[in-house]
């Protein structure tokens, strides 16, 4: 027996039945079936038993005295504990299988299938991804030491010209200072250069202080989060 003919040999025990009614009930098994599968559908069939047996359950829930009687040898099909009229949606079979498993857990079975479906899915696409996103990471990786690199360089940089600049002060005062002597007019405006070398060289040691000092620990800070950021995502 396969699903056809269970559900027409049951329409045909629950002819007497309102054609509502016996719709809904036909109904019922028929997504019984789509819900289990039809890879399932020989353990459905063995669970639910013989179509005299489910149909000798349904009448009596409603008040009928069925004509024909199940065989000894059949399962005991779906007991209700409300009538059909008291209950608008039918509950499930609680008979067990031959593998022990009830009829409750053909649709969770198959909803475990879907899901590990959607596992394996999303693994193919993440590793069809990384050819792209691996270099894509490599070169967002690059771009950010070479910006730090290009960085640091900015700052010894200016740190050495902020020396070179207090060498040239010292080197024009004392310059000037001994100019003094022999050529005051010279002297003093070597004197004089060395000052300026001098001021420009304290404008330099501030720009770098703000340089090292303060923006280089933000500037770390931010290639930071955004590593982390990369490793989230």
């Amino acid at each position: 027996m396969n699903r056809e003919h269970f559900l027409e040999r049951l329409s045909e025990l629950l002819a007497k039945v309102p054609e509502a009614e016996r719709e809904e009930m036909l109904q019922y098994y028929r997504d019984y079936f789509e819900d289990a599968g039809a890879e399932n559908e020989a353990e459905v069939l063995c669970t639910l038993g013989s179509p005299e047996a489910v149909a000798e359950g349904l009448l009596r829930d409603l008040g009928e005295t069925p004509v024909m009687t199940a065989s000894p040898g059949d399962r005991a099909v779906v007991e209700y504990g409300k009538t059909i009229r008291e209950e608008s949606v039918f509950p499930p079979v609680s008979a067990e299988g031959p593998t022990g498993q009830t009829s409750r857990e053909v649709p969770e079975q198959t909803s475990n299938r879907l899901s590990s479906g959607m596992l394996v899915l999303i693994i193919i696409l993440m590793l069809f991804a990384l050819p792209i996103m691996i270099p894509l990471a490599l070169a967002a990786v690059a771009v950010v030491f070479s910006l730090i690199v290009a960085w640091l360089a900015l700052c010894l940089a200016s740190l050495c010209m902020t020396a070179a600049l207090f060498v040239a002060m010292i080197a024009l005062i004392v310059t000037g200072v001994g100019c003094m002597f022999l050529s005051p007019a010279v002297g003093a405006c070597v004197f004089g250069a060395g000052l300026v070398v001098g001021g420009i060289g304290f404008l330099s040691l501030i720009v770098t202080v703000l340089l090292t000092g303060a923006a280089t620990p933000a500037i770390f800070r931010g290639a930071g989060r955004l590593l982390r950021h990369g490793r989230r995502d």
